[in-house]
């Protein structure tokens, strides 16, 4: 995880915490913070995350690797 600091005028960003992860992705996804699911995702599929009405795999096609749009998860 990085502080979010601009760093185009010649600033630096340090790492602040890293470590190894037992688990996917989509685990490691669901232990962040609801700012970080809702800046991930976008509100209306964070919403519908939060409502479940949706699953994280409910959101990328697997075969194309591309994400499903919002009005084929509805």
């Amino acid at each position: 995880m990085r502080p979010n600091l601009n760093i185009g005028t010649g600033g630096r960003r340090e790492i602040e915490d890293f470590g190894f992860f037992q688990g996917g992705g989509k685990e490691w996804v669901m232990q962040q913070s609801d700012k970080f699911k809702l800046d991930m995702l976008g509100r209306k599929r964070y919403n519908l995350l939060q409502e479940n009405k949706i699953k994280l795999d409910d959101l990328i096609n697997y075969k194309t690797g591309k994400l499903i749009l919002l009005k084929d998860l509805i």
